[in-house]
């Protein structure tokens, strides 16, 4: 895979280190104060891997409630640049929606994200709508039945501001993750975009 990524960004990496090195020169000669750093334009590999495990649990009775039946999924993604967490972030989404897509090779169709992710929010005009775009689009050209749903992108029905995580309360670092495949046209276990402001309203779960 990392193999196949360099392949088609070479020109891209090669032309970032031609001015890398024309950095370094001028550093190494006195025409710069700073060290330069080299950063490779695309995704390669994850800086730390992500952690996978599989999850049963029981619903309240056995004979109507089903068991909730998902992979989980714990990642800290790179406290890079801004398009250094972008390009992970946006890998790792990816690769959780193709694991869904191919259901019948995975060991539970659904999965769970929990991290912190380390997305910034400096601009929030600007970085939401990027975000909100991606995760739009990320079931296009898949079957129906594929949700994407991140809750803390929006507003608890309880709260007027969006769940912060950080010290200063000013960023959304941290966030939760369901991708899923709605095959009976229920839902169930799993809330889509259109039900967060009802998820914590029933005392026996979703």
């Amino acid at each position: 895979k990392v193999t196949d990524i360099l392949m088609n960004h070479l020109d891209e990496i090669v032309e970032e280190k031609e001015k890398y090195d024309q950095k370094m020169a001028d550093y190494n000669a006195g025409r710069r104060k700073t060290k330069p750093s080299f950063s490779v334009p695309t995704f390669l590999s994850f800086i730390r891997s992500p952690f996978c495990a599989s999850f049963t649990i029981k619903g309240k009775d056995d004979a109507s409630h089903k068991p909730y039946q998902f992979m989980a999924i714990n990642a800290h993604l790179i406290f890079g640049t801004s398009s250094d967490r972008w390009r992970e972030f946006e890998a790792l989404v990816n690769w959780i929606r193709d694991r869904v897509v191919q259901q019948d090779k995975m060991y539970y169709p659904n999965y769970v994200l929990l991290g912190d992710l380390n997305l910034d929010y400096d601009n929030p005009g600007r970085d939401f709508a990027k975000m909100e775009s991606l995760m739009k689009g990320i079931d296009v050209g898949t079957p129906d039945e594929i949700h994407v749903n991140f809750p803390f992108l929006d507003v608890h029905p309880n709260e007027s501001e969006h769940f912060t995580s950080n010290v200063k309360l000013s960023q959304r670092y941290d966030q939760i993750g369901l991708f899923f495949r709605d095959t009976d046209g229920e839902c169930v276990g799993f809330p889509t975009h259109a039900e967060n402001k009802y998820m914590g309203k029933d005392d026996n779960g979703p």
